[in-house]
């Protein structure tokens, strides 16, 4: 059944795991290359015991159990949850200002290994004297883009750029105790760790 060959001349197993792996890895641009790998012949595997008729369409038949299968797989992959994160889960303490500013930051893609430089860098932020500066900076500290950005505020794209500009010139300003200059090779114990 899967050595029929196409009309490309290669076998129905080829075009079909090439076609597959390709959509698995556009549709969950998350599964690495041996996943998509593993999983598309997981599910020509299911397909062939399932009996599938070459001629009725079997990319996309098979392409639906890769996802169902893809799915289940990265289902497998989350972290479970402690008893103590249910709890909180269930009933979560009153937010402060300071959690509020750190929930939208967590939700722009910020990493939580770096939750302490982001902490310096929102604290610099609100010290920033001009409002303008400083609302720019935590809108692209949240995530949003420049055009979003300059439509809310009702500037322009410019003013955004500028502002900006303005706004990481008074963070250096602020933050130089922590960050090393470009130019300088850091020191030779700090080298070898990561």
């Amino acid at each position: 059944m899967f050595s029929a060959l196409g009309p490309d001349g290669q076998t129905l197993y080829v075009t079909i795991r090439r076609k597959v792996r390709r959509h698995l890895v556009v549709k969950f641009p998350q599964l690495n290359e041996a996943d998509a790998f593993e999983l598309t012949d997981a599910a020509i595997l299911i397909a062939f015991r399932s009996g599938i008729d070459p001629e009725r369409q079997p990319v996309a038949y098979v392409k639906k159990i890769a996802e169902r299968e893809a799915l289940d797989h990265m289902e497998r992959r989350k972290p479970e949850l402690l008893a103590g994160e249910v709890l909180d889960l269930l009933d979560p303490p009153a937010p402060t200002d300071a959690a509020v500013e750190g929930q939208e930051a967590q939700s722009a893609g910020r990493d939580k290994r770096d939750e302490e430089i982001w902490d310096l860098v929102d604290q610099a932020t609100v010290q920033i004297a001009a409002p303008q500066c400083r609302e720019v900076l935590a809108r692209q500290g949240r995530g949003d883009g420049d055009d979003q950005i300059a439509s809310d505020l009702g500037i322009k794209k410019n003013a955004v750029y500028q502002q900006r500009s303005r706004g990481v010139t008074a963070l250096r300003a602020e933050l130089t105790e922590y960050v090393r200059p470009g130019h300088m090779k850091p020191p030779q114990a700090q080298r070898g760790e990561r």
